[in-house]
């Protein structure tokens, strides 16, 4: 069982690693509620990063804050501390339905 939490621990964490949120979204047959809602935090992240990117016509500044949040969201979610945006929990469960 132990070990079974271990896992979702790093699948959670994984979502915010650079490029594999794609990985976990074709290899993972079955994706809890968490998982998916990571997945969609990890593209919103990365939308996020285009944005910016193209607002301060800097790649590194970009690729910088992006890394620092994407940092931030892997600890906590690797600490099963629950990420909670209000707006993109709204937009998600609109969606959803």
């Amino acid at each position: 069982m132990e070990e079974n939490r271990k896992s979702d621990r790093v699948k959670n964490a994984l979502c915010f690693v650079p490029f594999f949120p794609i990985f976990i979204y074709v290899v993972e047959k079955k994706k809890t509620d968490r998982i998916s809602k990571n997945l969609f935090y990890a593209v919103c992240l990365f939308i996020l990063f285009i944005l910016l990117w193209i607002i301060f016509r800097s790649f590194w500044l970009a690729l910088l804050l992006y890394l620092w949040i994407s940092w931030f969201f892997w600890y906590k979610s690797y600490n099963w501390e629950d990420l909670d945006i209000d707006f993109l929990d709204n937009f998600l469960d609109k969606y959803k339905k």
